[in-house]
C-alpha cells in the first residue's frame, strides 16, 4: 500500500469540556459531571486522525504564546504532526472551544478562534513547497476564508485532491466550490449552505438529494454529508452512494466528523475508491463515539480494518440521478 500524505490546513483548539446530565436550555445554568482539557480544533483533530491511521500529515496552523501553547505543542510531538508550518504568535492568544456534552453524546461547541484567525497562505505556499509528494488536500472554515481559497487554489495548482469540511457553515464558501474535489458537510452545514430546513435534510428523501445536487451543480466535484446514525450519503453529478453506519454504542460524538474527513483524506490519498474511503472513515467515526474527548478518539488503521472484518460492513447502495440540478 502507498503511504499517504496528508496536507491538512486547518485550526489548533484548547478544549475545555465539562460533562452534563442534559445540554443547558438559554440563560440556564446546571450543574456538570467532570470537565476535561484537552487539544483539539478542527484542523488538529482532523489531522490527528489521518496521522492514526497511517499517514504522513503536513499541518499548517497557528497558535498562541499563552498557557496553552506549551501544551499544544506538547501534543503535536506526541501525535507525530510536525510544527514546521505552525506559527507561534506574541500577539494573540490560542484558539479556545468550550464543549458541554450531554448524557446521550450530543454536544454544543462555542469557539473563540484567536491565533487561528492569523493563518495565512504564505504558510500554505511553504508547506506545499516542502511537500511534494502530497495528494490530498483537507481544509476546514475555523480559519480565514481567504487562506481556504488560497488553499484550495495551490492545491488544485499542483494535481492535489481537495477536500473541504465546511464547518462551521457560511455562505461564503460556496463562491470556492469549484475548487473543491470533495465537500463533506454534515446535516447541519449542508441545510445551512442551501437554505434548507435542518429538520427536512435530517428526514432525508428528495430534500437531502435535492440539496446534494444543488451543492454538487456548483462545485463539479462530489458532495458528501455525514448523517450521524443515519450513515452518508454521496453524490459525484451521475449516482448517489449511500452508506448505512456502523452501529456502536455512544458515548461522546465530540470530535466524530473529524475523525471521518480525516480517515477520508488518508485512505483517499493511498489510491482507495471513494467507496472504499468512505467505508473507511464511517468506521472510524464509529470507532470514536465510544471513546471520550475529541483528542484520544481516533482509531487506528489495525482497529478500523478489524472492524470492517468483524461486522462485513454495511451495504453500500449505488443508484443513478434521474433528475436534473
Amino acid at each position: 500500500m502507498a503511504r499517504a500524505h496528508v496536507v491538512v490546513v486547518g485550526s489548533i483548539n484548547c478544549d475545555i469540556t465539562v460533562r452534563v446530565a442534559e445540554l443547558p436550555l438559554p440563560n440556564q445554568t446546571v450543574l456538570g459531571r467532570g470537565s476535561s482539557v484537552t487539544i483539539g480544533g478542527k484542523g488538529l483533530n482532523q489531522a490527528a486522525a489521518a496521522v492514526s491511521v497511517g499517514a504522513d500529515v503536513s499541518f499548517v496552523g497557528a497558535i498562541g504564546d499563552d498557557y496553552f501553547s506549551s501544551q499544544i505543542v506538547d501534543y503535536l510531538s506526541r501525535t507525530r504532526i510536525g510544527t514546521d508550518h505552525v506559527r507561534r504568535l506574541t500577539s494573540c492568544s490560542s484558539g479556545v472551544a468550550i464543549i458541554t456534552v450531554d448524557d446521550a453524546g450530543n454536544n454544543v461547541i462555542a469557539v473563540s478562534p484567536g491565533a487561528n484567525g492569523e493563518v495565512t497562505p504564505a504558510q500554505v505556499e511553504t508547506a506545499f513547497g516542502a511537500a511534494d509528494n502530497a495528494s490530498v488536500a483537507l481544509i476546514q472554515l475555523e480559519i480565514p476564508i481567504e487562506t481556504v481559497a488560497a488553499t484550495l487554489a495551490l492545491a488544485r495548482a499542483r494535481g492535489v485532491t481537495t477536500i473541504l469540511n465546511p464547518a462551521p457553515a457560511t455562505r461564503e464558501v460556496l463562491d470556492c466550490l469549484p475548487l473543491v474535489d470533495i465537500l463533506t458537510p454534515n446535516e447541519h452545514e449542508l441545510a445551512e449552505l442551501t437554505g434548507t430546513s435542518v429538520e427536512e435534510i435530517e428526514a432525508g428523501g428528495a430534500v437531502l438529494e435535492s440539496a446534494l445536487v444543488h451543492l454538487q451543480a456548483l462545485s463539479g466535484g462530489t458532495v458528501l454529508v455525514t448523517r450521524g446514525s443515519q450513515g452518508c450519503t454521496a453524490f459525484d453529478g451521475q449516482a448517489f452512494l449511500r452508506l448505512p453506519a456502523f452501529q456502536m454504542p455512544t458515548v461522546d460524538t465530540t470530535g466524530a466528523g473529524d475523525v471521518f474527513n480525516g480517515t477520508l483524506a488518508a485512505a483517499l490519498a493511498t489510491g482507495s475508491s471513494l467507496a472504499d474511503a468512505m467505508r473507511q472513515a464511517s468506521a472510524a467515526a464509529a470507532i470514536s463515539i465510544t471513546r471520550r474527548s475529541a483528542e484520544n478518539s481516533a482509531p487506528s488503521r489495525v482497529e478500523v480494518l478489524a472492524l470492517i472484518a468483524s461486522l462485513g460492513g454495511p451495504d453500500l447502495e449505488r443508484s443513478e440521478i434521474v433528475a436534473k440540478p
